[in-house]
């Protein structure tokens, strides 16, 4: 098994200097933000709020106009900051190490990784809690996915409702071995924004 950061993901080392590009409080209330959505499974960024801090002129801290690109940057350094805490979770890397390590990389600030490292101390005994540890390394695969278009010709309230609904199914492969089904009727609306969602994901993919 490699130890850590000894397999990271393809553009990660680039994902990882554009920490240096936010302010020192803006980057610890990333890094904070992270190991929540870690340590609950749930949460959410604002990658546009994230995007234009990213934009920021260093020299005089002015919100700058994003675009797509600054959008990009934005999952793309969630992405490698959620590894590095990941990571760190899975090779059981003792903080100062996590610290050392970040030290090591081109290109990141040696304050950038000392700020990491100091809030991966500060959470690392919550991080490696047994229940918190399986939660954050048990991650499914998915299997299939399906979906239906129906279309309700009429309800309870309404008698001519002609309202298109989609139905959409997840098999995902539990750890474990065994496969579990999630269905979900979404609205039109619902769906096209879901289907946004895996747009930008798509739209991040084709930059690495």
């Amino acid at each position: 098994m490699a130890g850590f950061l000894g397999a990271p993901p393809q553009g990660f080392f680039f994902a990882v200097q554009t920490l240096d590009d936010l302010s020192p409080s803006d980057l610890e209330e990333l890094a904070l933000q992270v190991i929540k959505m870690l340590l609950e499974r749930t949460g959410h960024l604002s990658h546009a709020e994230l995007a234009k801090k990213l934009s920021q002129s260093k020299e005089k801290r002015e919100l700058l106009p994003f675009d797509q690109d600054a959008l990009k940057k934005s999952h793309q350094t969630v992405n490698a900051l959620s590894f590095v805490y990941k990571d760190a979770v899975r090779t059981r890397t003792a903080p100062e190490e996590v610290t050392q390590a970040l030290q090591s990389i081109a290109g990141l600030a040696k304050s950038a990784a000392a700020l990491l490292g100091r809030v991966y101390q500060q959470r690392s005994a919550l991080l490696l809690s047994s229940a918190r540890l399986q939660s954050i390394l048990s991650v499914g695969r998915l299997v299939s996915f399906d979906w239906k278009v129906s279309l309700a010709s009429e309800s309870s309230e309404c008698e001519k409702l002609n309202a298109p609904s989609i139905t959409v199914q997840f098999k995902i492969a539990l750890p474990s071995g065994q496969v579990a089904t999630h269905s979900a009727e979404l609205s039109l609306r619902e769906f096209e924004d879901f289907a946004d969602k895996v747009g930008e994901m798509t739209a991040v993919l084709e930059t690495l």
